[in-house]
């Protein structure tokens, strides 16, 4: 059916809508990928090369403190060297000048007090493995290790005088100047090394804080330049966005309006089986307004109860399978509104996805008054061609009563015929559950006799009756109806009677559109009646003939213009 096919347009614009929305994602994703990826290797760039400057000026202000402290260090060992030396020096001639052996234990206890204050030393110096004594201060310690013990041990032997000519001679003071000389030297290299290095650490930290500096200032202008192009991007990011945006409001809007002014119902489901959408014919439809609807569960809000449990579990069907026997077929079924009667609606159903989820959406139609229409049709074709098949106006009668009975309640059903010679209403159908058939009715004031009159059918309501009576133009005949509705039997040249249906239990049976009906159904009859009367007025002419011409006494026929005779009278066959 076209308007229904037409209906699925809002379903292709949601998918050209998600389609939209997809591709606004994907570009959103392309356009963002290359400033991002600059940001992250620009950050960890500058994060790795300040890390490891920050570390390298961190090691070499360190290192320079360690400089510091070891100048100090070997400035305080250069004194307790010289001071030890001469203590060691001292005590060796004072045990040879007094022969007291307590001088010897001095000498002991600080002999190696002087050896780690040199080694010590030494340690300090940065490549100290390279550094030493010279051969000579070696030689020269050596020797003066040796007389000063050879002294001691005269000393012990009680030599003193000996002991000091070993301690006061030349040779002894030679070598101590060899000795002096030499840790002077010694010590000064060390200092030299100290200065040097400490210079060098200096000069790395200060090049090392330059360059951090100089990074940090580089870092600055990438971040400025990125955060520069960032803006840019987004700029142009959110100008496109601004611009989808506006083509999708105005595409939704238009969605909107093709679903709020199109000529089918549109309901709109989520898989959770509740209302999403619900449009202004949706409303005229089922007689719930958007606001009632949207939110509730569909099968409780316009499935009939018979198919609650199918439509339950054909949408876990879907959902668990993508398999459904009715989505995207064009399906007629009855559907609940909200006075609570079923009505037949013409159904397509199709499910959306978008991302995980299902939407559905159905595109419907109240096919009452189709199915009427087609009724309707039907019937006057039936009676049409009961013109044909029946053989008399009685058979005519109950082919018609039977075929009105398949649209409306006519289980109380009459055709009354009107005879203009004696103005009486006949009969010639009657079909009652309370009343037994009536004899012969003059017209009078009377519902059937009204219709007659006027020539316009007429739908008794309760109130309608009563202002009636009260108005006292009509007399109440038979039994009482609440619902009854009476239409002329018209042709073209007269209304020949009246045809009427009614209800005795209920008001309200029939309504407009079953008078429209009626009225139409009442004018075929009326038709049909005519030619079957005037096929039986022929009828019963021709038998009349027959029997006035087999009745003569002189022979009769009939030729056709050729010549043919095809008919004689019964005189020809008595000779």
């Amino acid at each position: 059916m076209k308007s229904i096919s037409s209906s699925a347009v809002p379903e292709q614009i949601e998918k050209k809508l998600a389609s939209q929305i997809r591709s606004d994602a994907r570009l959103l994703n392309n356009s963002a990928r290359f400033p991002t990826w600059l940001c992250a290797i620009t950050l960890a760039l500058a994060l790795a090369t300040c890390g490891w400057m920050a570390w390298n000026t961190y090691a070499s202000y360190r290192d320079a403190d360690a400089s510091r402290h070891r100048d100090a260090r070997s400035e305080e060992l250069r004194g307790t060297i010289v001071y030890l030396d001469e203590v060691l020096t001292m005590s060796a001639r004072m045990a040879a000048a007094t022969g007291d052996t307590a001088w010897e234990e001095r000498y002991r206890h600080y002999e190696p007090e002087l050896d780690a204050a040199i080694k010590e030393a030494l340690v300090l110096t940065p490549g100290s493995s390279a550094l030493a004594p010279s051969a000579q201060t070696d030689a020269a310690n050596v020797k003066l290790v040796a007389m000063e013990n050879q002294a001691f041990t005269l000393v012990r032997n009680h030599r003193s005088e000996e002991a000091r000519a070993v301690l006061f001679a030349p040779p002894y003071e030679k070598q101590k100047k060899l000795y002096a000389l030499g840790m002077t030297q010694l010590l000064s290299d060390v200092r030299s090394r100290i200065d040097t290095n400490f210079h060098q650490t200096r000069r790395r930290a200060l090049v090392s804080a330059a360059g951090s500096g100089l990074l940090l200032v580089s870092s600055i202008a990438i971040w400025i330049a990125v955060i520069a192009s960032l803006r840019r991007t987004q700029s142009d990011l959110k100008h496109r966005i601004d611009e989808r945006t506006a083509t999708l409001q105005a595409t939704e809007e238009r969605t909107r309006l093709i679903i709020a002014t199109a000529y089918d119902a549109f309901i709109g489901m989520d898989s959770a089986g509740l209302i999403t959408d619900w449009n202004p014919r949706a409303e005229a439809t089922f007689g719930w307004s958007s606001e009632e609807a949207v939110g509730q569960p569909m099968h409780e809000l316009i499935i009939p109860p018979k198919f609650r449990e199918m439509h339950v579990r054909g949408l876990k069907h879907f959902l668990d399978t993508g398999e459904g026997p009715v989505l995207n077929k064009l399906i007629e079924i009855s559907a609940l509104h909200r006075d609570g009667r079923e009505m037949p609606i013409e159904l397509m159903i199709s499910p959306i996805r978008i991302g995980d989820n299902f939407i559905f959406s159905a595109s419907l139609r109240d096919i009452t008054e189709r199915q009427r229409a087609d009724a309707e049709r039907h019937v006057i074709s039936e009676i049409v061609q009961g013109v044909i098949t029946t053989t008399n106006l009685n058979e005519l009668l109950e082919l018609a009563h039977r075929s009105i009975s398949k649209f409306l309640y006519a289980e109380n059903c009459f055709v009354a015929l009107h005879d203009p010679k004696t103005d009486l209403l006949h009969w010639d159908f009657w079909v009652d559950k309370v009343d037994p058939l009536p004899p012969p009715l003059l017209v009078g004031e009377g519902f059937s006799s009204y219709v007659l009159r006027t020539g316009q059918p007429l739908l008794l309501t309760e109130e309608l009756k009563t202002r009636m009576y009260e108005q006292g133009k009509f007399t109440k005949s038979g039994s009482d109806s609440p619902s009854w509705l009476g239409v002329p039997l018209r042709t073209p040249w007269r209304t020949i009677g009246v045809l009427a249906v009614q209800h005795y239990e209920k008001e309200g049976v029939y309504n407009q559109r079953d008078l429209e009906f009626l009225s139409s159904v009442g004018d075929q009859i009326a038709l049909a009646i005519e030619r079957k009367r005037a096929q039986e007025e022929l009828k019963q002419s021709e038998e009349d003939f027959r029997t006035m011409a087999n009745n003569i006494s002189q022979l009769a026929w009939m030729a056709d213009a050729k010549g043919y005779i095809f008919w004689y009278n019964q005189r020809w066959f008595d000779y």
